[in-house]
């Protein structure tokens, strides 16, 4: 692992277009930082600045928090190269990114795999988490009766965790599982 430092990580955080303080609360954490320093040499000397933007910044920051100074991980480079070109776009993404090229050995690296098991391409749409969750609620109906409104947050607790919607956005659980437990079980009594 090359050593970076300080003022060549300051360079490096600004080059990717860090802000100032993130650059300051990065750098706190020295094993962090060391591996976003590597990270960032990883990034395809092809790609500009204006490329990554603030989202995609964030995504190898998390990369490098799962890293943690642990950069002789076979195929990191994929994993960059995949949030640079925009095939993983989520922290969940990045997280199972990391978790394949840390178990897989780089002799046994499979692209498709990869792809597979950190969710490139796939999509879950709105209407398809709706359709799933109608589903959880229709199989679990005489309990959600039961406890009506209380059981809404285990509710929630249970639908992340659905295989069929790993993948799905979950900022739109809650709204959807609130219009469907309303349907079902009318205004919340207070």
């Amino acid at each position: 692992m090359s050593s970076f430092s300080e003022e060549e990580l300051v360079a490096l955080f600004s080059k990717v277009g860090f802000q100032d303080s993130k650059v300051k609360e990065i750098l706190k954490n020295k094993k962090v930082s060391q591996s976003l320093g590597t990270i960032i040499e990883l990034i395809p000397s092809s790609t500009k600045e204006e490329d990554l933007g603030k989202s995609k910044t964030a995504l190898l920051h998390n990369l490098a928090s799962l890293a943690k100074g642990d950069n002789s991980i076979g195929n990191l480079k994929t994993v960059v190269s995949a949030i640079v070109d925009g095939r993983l776009s989520t922290n969940l993404q990045i997280s199972e990114a990391f978790k394949y090229v840390k178990a897989t050995p780089a002799d046994k690296f499979n692209l498709k795999e990869f792809e597979t098991a950190s969710g490139v391409g796939v999509t879950v749409t709105d209407e398809q988490v709706e359709k799933r969750i109608a589903q959880y609620i229709e199989e679990n109906k005489k309990e959600i009766e039961e406890k009506r409104y209380r059981f809404v947050p285990s509710l929630l607790g249970n639908v992340k965790s659905l295989p069929e919607l790993k993948w799905a956005s979950p900022a739109s659980f809650k709204p959807i599982i609130d219009k469907l437990v309303l349907e079902l079980l009318g205004k919340q009594r207070r």
